[in-house]
């Protein structure tokens, strides 16, 4: 028995330090009563507010529709782009903790080479 407690304590160790997962901001402004976490903020250019960690992603993301709400998560990164830019919403991708703090202004604005 204290084998398989040393054993389960070493193996939740190691998933710690590991880092599995990612931490990102989670929020919506589109509708209180939605199964997402309201925050009427959600479509702040600096939001830092509500987050959760997601064991099984490796990407933040934050959805911006045209008419303003905003829609913020984690995911796994589908593509060499990190913008991708719809008629009705542009989506970006980040990687890192806490990444998704922006509303995709950098997907808008042409770069400055």
């Amino acid at each position: 028995m204290r084998f398989l407690v040393a054993c389960t304590v070493a193996y939740l160790a190691i998933s710690v330090v590991s880092g599995k997962g990612i931490d990102c901001y989670y929020c919506s402004n589109y509708n209180p009563d939605d199964m997402w976490y309201y925050d009427a903020e959600c479509n702040s250019t600096s939001y830092s507010r509500n987050s959760l960690h997601c064991d099984d992603c490796d990407s933040c993301y934050t959805h911006v529709e045209k008419d303003g709400r905003v829609l913020r998560w984690a995911d796994w990164h589908r593509g060499a782009e990190n913008c991708s830019i719809h008629d009705t919403y542009t989506l970006c991708y980040c990687q890192g903790d806490y990444c998704n703090t922006n509303t995709c202004e950098h997907c808008l604005t042409p770069s400055q080479d």
